[in-house]
């Protein structure tokens, strides 16, 4: 994830760097005399220095645990490297002057490697890379106690080291122009920075008191941009990552929604297509002659609506979804399905008028009525079923009524809850499936279905079809007389 930069304030860093360290090279031993001390000011800025450099590294660091940034891993390597020797050395001494020459070729190597790593390295180990420089750190320090550095020799290596750092600069300016690669944008000032405060300490005079103070204080800007920089491509990170996070909980939630659905999906298909074999089987013996005779003229009608009826199941089962918003006759659409409940051995009868049309899926009207037939069946064993339909405003109503215990006033909204099941259930039930379906199925299509006591005992239940297209009929025009 690569964190947004500015470009143009990479040049003018850049620019700025190398304009410090033009001053810190000249005007010091211009302006002061040889003989000043400058160890006061030189401890504090190198102090200041090297906590920058700490915080810089820090930050680079937890940015590459943050968004798997890896050049920012090594960046941080390289900050800690370079900026340590300023908090715990005194390039007055000897000893402590090989130690900055050897932390200066870590940061140099940590550099490089940075210059060159992809943006994302599933083969880094912190722990690995930690102990690391723990041991490297501490065979250093115990070589600068023994193998001191000659100040000649001193001021050599660091023209090699801000040569080398001109070179890597170099390298990283081409490489992002010609292959827009995953270096972190402000190395650049950075490597500026290092072999800016080499090369003062290569080209200072070595017996004037104001000699490290010069390359002290190009660190310290150095250190500076580095940690400013780094501590906002983290809070950048950061804000990134919570957006990245937010983003996946909105995905896991959607799929979360998705498979519910699909699980309900199918168990309402499942349901209706159970209840839909059942009631061909009924029809299907009713053609051997033992129900409804073996005249033609009475088989063909039955015959006709099983041939509806399986269409039907295959529209169940089938992966696409009808079209919603034709207009149908309603008898066209109950009439197969009553035909086969009856000869089933259903104690259903109808009346439809043949010219009342709806609008919606003639397969969910005849699905929604084929559930209450199933349900009176269960809950009013025995008793008839008598289907009617009438017209009210905007819609047709088409009463399914039985003469079973009918329902209790406190469970006639309580039944089309989901896994609700009315008093006196048959343990081998649909789960409490059958009416949530069927309300669930007509709202959607601009409908509702309800239960109300039949006028003699017992209990109707109420299909509401809306004779126009759903969408024109604003919500709460139901009327029910």
């Amino acid at each position: 994830m690569r964190v947004p930069h500015d470009s143009a304030a990479t040049g003018i860093a850049v620019g700025v760097l190398g304009l410090i360290a033009a001053l810190a090279l000249v005007l010091p031993y211009t302006v002061m005399p040889a003989s000043i001390s400058t160890t006061p000011a030189l401890s504090r800025i190198e102090v200041a220095g090297g906590a920058l450099a700490v915080l810089g590294g820090v930050a680079a660091a937890v940015r590459s645990r943050v968004d798997g940034y890896a050049p920012a891993w090594w960046v941080g390597l390289a900050l800690l490297a370079a900026g340590i020797p300023s908090l715990v050395g005194d390039t007055a001494r000897e000893q402590s002057r090989a130690l900055h020459v050897a932390a200066a070729l870590v940061a140099l190597a940590c550099a490089l490697r940075a210059a060159h790593s992809p943006e994302v390295d599933t083969t880094i180990s912190p722990v690995g890379a930690v102990v690391s420089t723990v041991i490297a750190g501490g065979a250093l320090l115990a070589a600068a106690q023994v193998l001191p550095v000659p100040a000649g020799t001193y001021r050599l290596a660091h023209g090699g080291i801000a040569l080398a750092y001109a070179l890597l600069a170099s390298t990283v300016v081409f490489h992002g122009h010609a292959h827009r690669g995953a270096a972190w944008p402000g190395l650049v000032p950075v490597l500026t920075g290092l072999g800016c405060a080499a090369l003062v300490t290569a080209l200072a005079p070595a017996a004037h008191g104001a000699a490290p103070l010069g390359a002290a204080l190009v660190l310290l800007f150095t250190f500076a941009f580095a940690a400013m920089q780094i501590v906002g491509d983290l809070r950048a990170a950061g804000s990134l990552q919570r957006r990245a996070a937010f983003e996946s909980e909105l995905l896991r939630r959607q799929a979360e929604r998705d498979r519910r659905r699909v699980e309900e999906r199918f168990a309402e298909t499942l349901h209706e297509v159970r209840s839909t074999v059942c009631a061909l089987e009924g029809g299907v013996r009713g053609l051997d002659g033992t129900r409804i005779g073996d005249a033609p003229r009475r088989r063909a009608p039955l015959a006709s609506a099983l041939g509806a009826e399986i269409e039907r199941l295959r529209t169940l089962v089938s992966e696409h979804e009808p079209a919603a918003g034709t207009r149908y006759r309603v008898d066209g659409a109950l009439t197969p399905m009553l035909t086969v409940s009856a000869a089933g051995g259903w104690p259903v009868q109808w009346a439809i008028p043949q010219d009342v049309e709806v609008s919606g899926r003639p397969a969910d009207l005849a699905q929604v009525v084929h559930g209450l037939l199933v349900n009176a069946t269960r809950h009013a064993a025995g008793s008839p079923i008598d289907v009617s339909v009438r017209r009210d405003h905007e819609f047709v109503l088409v009463c399914v009524d039985d003469r079973g215990p009918g329902v209790d006033r406190g469970l006639r909204d309580a039944i089309f809850e989901r896994g609700v099941q009315g008093a006196g259930s048959a343990p081998d039930g649909a789960h409490g499936l059958g009416l949530y379906i069927a309300r669930s199925m007509m709202r959607r299509a601009g409908g509702d279905v309800w239960v109300e006591p039949r006028l003699g005992g017992g209990s109707r239940f109420v299909v509401a079809v809306p004779t126009a297209d759903p969408a024109a009929l604003a919500v709460g025009e139901l009327a029910v007389s």
